[in-house]
């Protein structure tokens, strides 16, 4: 069944939980959280990042999520992920997308302001929820965000956090339906153990009403994930973690192969190793 972010973040408001937004550029990963969402009965975000292009284009990804969603009862929502032009954004509109990350921030405050606010206007006329994003976020992803090689340990992170009043007065005049504030992860896996500024997440949640976000959540602490939760993250982006999950069982295969490794195996493993960590990761962020 086929839902918009904003009916989503709605009752993760109301109930204190969060929902996981996880990217599925292939066909093992999309069912893998497809079957954990229904193994667990609950909503969950399958999202298509720009940067998976690549290897999964926009128009495809958009038929894939929609063949599986409509097949299941449960809610789910389909989101793109860090669209950064308007061209793109609007293409995702005509896809049929239900959720679409607008990211403007590299951009100067107004301007972001003003990309996102015309953006969402249209894309509530066609009853999509729109997430943007406030500062800027680190990564250990080379060429991303704070990061120009991969490995390299972010210095200074209290340099990327979110401004409360920031936040704040970008959602009242943008009208967005979900924000993306940062306050101490980062995109990727960190070379060093990702800590939350909950001090500092506490006066985000305060000075905005609007359900946040938080990117980054491979290498988060469990204790750090629901400490998030309970001061006002409703959506959380969960990748990496994941998607490196199989690897150590296809090394060990690929290693005592007797010559009767083939790829569907490897699908399988694939498949089977990316579940039971989805299936974790949704019972954490329910935060029951």
């Amino acid at each position: 069944m086929i839902v918009n972010l904003k009916t989503l973040m709605e009752d993760a408001q109301k109930r204190n939980y969060a929902v996981g937004g996880f990217n599925a550029p292939d066909f093992a990963t999309l069912e893998a959280t497809i079957e954990a969402a229904e193994d667990t009965k609950t909503p969950v975000i399958l999202s298509h990042a720009a940067l998976h292009d690549e290897f999964l284009p926009l128009e495809e990804a958009a038929e894939r999520f929609k063949y599986f969603a409509e097949k299941t009862s449960i809610p789910i929502c389909l989101h793109v992920d860090h669209a950064i032009t308007y061209d793109y954004a609007v293409k995702a509109l005509r896809y049929g997308f239900t959720s679409i990350m607008y990211d403007c921030a590299h951009m100067e405050f107004e301007e972001n302001i003003r990309e996102v606010t015309a953006f969402t206007k249209l894309a509530h006329t066609m009853g999509v929820s729109v997430e943007a994003e406030v500062g800027r976020m680190p990564s250990s992803i080379e060429g991303h965000g704070g990061c120009s090689e991969t490995g390299v340990a972010i210095e200074n992170i209290e340099q990327y956090y979110s401004v409360p009043e920031d936040v704040a007065e970008f959602v009242r005049r943008t009208g967005v339906d979900a924000i993306t504030v940062s306050f101490g992860t980062i995109h990727g896996i960190s070379i060093t153990k990702p800590v939350l500024d909950i001090g500092h997440l506490k006066k985000l949640k305060e000075a905005t009403g609007c359900p946040l976000v938080m990117h980054g959540g491979s290498g988060v602490s469990r204790e750090d994930i629901t400490k998030a939760i309970n001061n006002g993250i409703r959506k959380i982006n969960f990748y990496t973690e994941m998607s490196r999950s199989p690897l150590p069982e296809i090394a060990q295969k690929l290693k005592e192969d007797d010559g009767s490794l083939s790829v569907p195996i490897i699908y399988g493993i694939m498949k089977r190793a990316m579940k039971s960590v989805l299936i974790d990761r949704i019972r954490l962020f329910n935060n029951t």
